[in-house]
């Protein structure tokens, strides 16, 4: 969405999650494997870029200024961001948003079995054990149910 830069002043308190952008599907199995395979590869620039193509974005980044907004509604136990970028060399600002479910261990556990999994395991960073350099992080391992 196309923006001036006194827009910014006028903007709602809070918006309603989901309201100014969605998420990219990675609930969908085959959309997930796709966007791996594609985001390992340095054969064209369609997910991750390849490194010629990340030096290129590098410079574009620093004529750009990127300003960002952090709402947390608790009841819906969502977050909402809103980005704010804007090119200073031509005074266009841009807008965009996205908005993430927060799950409880329990929720989450829930709608892993309601998906057909089970033994579900959580663990407390990546490296399965205690790790403070990864405690934003949480380890989730689940098996597919046979029919």
């Amino acid at each position: 969405m196309l923006m001036k830069l006194s827009d910014l002043a006028n903007l709602s308190d809070m918006p309603k999650p989901w309201s100014e952008g969605d998420n990219i599907p990675w609930n969908e199995p085959g959309f997930s494997r796709r966007m791996l395979r594609e985001h390992l590869s340095q054969e064209h620039n369609k997910a991750s870029r390849r490194f010629e193509k990340i030096d290129k974005q590098v410079d574009w980044i620093h004529a750009h200024l990127c300003m960002m907004q952090h709402f947390w509604d608790a009841a819906s136990a969502t977050v909402t961001t809103r980005y704010f970028i804007l090119d200073v060399s031509t005074g266009h600002l841009q807008r965009y948003a996205q908005s993430f479910q927060a799950y409880t261990t329990a929720q989450y556990q829930s709608r892993l079995v309601e998906s057909g999994f089970g033994d579900v395991a959580f663990f407390p960073s990546l490296t399965g054990t205690p790790d403070e350099s990864q405690r934003d992080f949480v380890g989730i391992v689940a098996r597919k149910r046979t029919p």
